[in-house]
């Protein structure tokens, strides 16, 4: 029985090593002014930055894959796994590239089920998704993403970040100028974040907002069934306005200077109030939380 299962491993082994059989390794000079467009259908792809005004594309692809294309053109470079003909099914058609790019060019990158990590790149950055997770950790201008069912990790900053998905989830640790992201039913995540002004709208997602900086900020969060919990640094000038259909709304009275009630809506403020937020729901529930400062 030992050695079936020794033999199982190392037949299955061989079987995924010759589908990795075809592989690549080429460069493409660039100017500063083209775009490097990427279009991958499964497996996964890391875009990095670095100083050089090459494109270098290195890794290896699936069998059924015919090959990675490459179109070149004066405000674009096109690089893209054609998938052979006539093929039955959707197997072994998983490209896996690493592509080093000049951290000063846009990325525009289409997905289907592949996964994406990019790192360092400092213009836009535009990413369309299916199913496929993506990961960015840059400093980069505007970054726009599009996804049905991926999830959604950003790290470092941002002018200008938008986000939109069916069900897959955000999680945002990095300042933005401005901050939008609608989804129907991915949660969002957002911890130590400084922002200037935030959009966010979801259906039914769970919204969590941890240790988040304002500086003289304007935000609005509608949340239609799902909850929001707004945790605040206790040091933070800032005024809220709450409106809850038929949901709950938890607040902490001794957290705050002033606080106004009406039928349907609160008014609750700390310090001056520099900053405003607007919080909604309709049956969900609304949880305020002042956070100590423990350093």
């Amino acid at each position: 029985m030992k050695n079936l299962l020794i033999l199982s491993l190392i037949f299955f082994g061989m079987i995924k090593i010759f589908s990795l059989e075809n592989k690549i390794d080429k460069i493409l000079e660039t100017t500063s002014n083209q775009t490097i467009s990427v279009k991958v259908m499964d497996g996964s792809l890391k875009i990095k930055a670095w100083d050089k005004n090459e494109v270098w594309i290195k890794g290896n692809f699936e069998k059924n894959v015919d090959k990675i294309r490459f179109d070149e053109q004066s405000n674009n470079i096109l690089i893209k796994s054609d998938i052979k003909n006539n093929l039955k099914n959707r197997k072994n058609i998983r490209v896996f590239l690493e592509i080093f790019v000049p951290k000063e060019n846009d990325i525009n990158i289409d997905l289907i089920n592949a996964e994406c990590e990019i790192t360092g790149v400092e213009k836009n950055i535009s990413v369309t998704s299916t199913s496929g997770n993506i990961k960015i950790n840059s400093n980069s201008k505007d970054v726009d993403i599009v996804t049905i069912n991926g999830n959604v990790e950003l790290k470092g900053n941002s002018n200008i970040f938008q986000g939109t998905s069916i069900n897959g989830n955000f999680l945002i640790n990095g300042d933005c100028n401005i901050l939008k992201i609608k989804t129907s039913s991915g949660n969002i995540n957002l911890t130590e974040t400084l922002v200037k002004n935030i959009n966010i709208f979801s259906t039914n997602g769970e919204i969590k907002i941890k240790g988040l900086k304002f500086d003289k900020s304007n935000c609005e969060i509608i949340n239609i069934r799902g909850n929001i919990l707004f945790l605040i640094p206790q040091e933070e000038s800032i005024q809220i306005m709450i409106k809850s259909i038929s949901g709950k709304v938890k607040i902490n009275k001794n957290d705050f200077d002033e606080i106004y009630k009406e039928e349907k809506s609160f008014k609750i403020k700390k310090g001056s109030g520099e900053s405003v937020v607007f919080l909604e729901t309709m049956i969900g529930e609304i949880e305020i939380i002042t956070q100590i400062n423990t350093d």
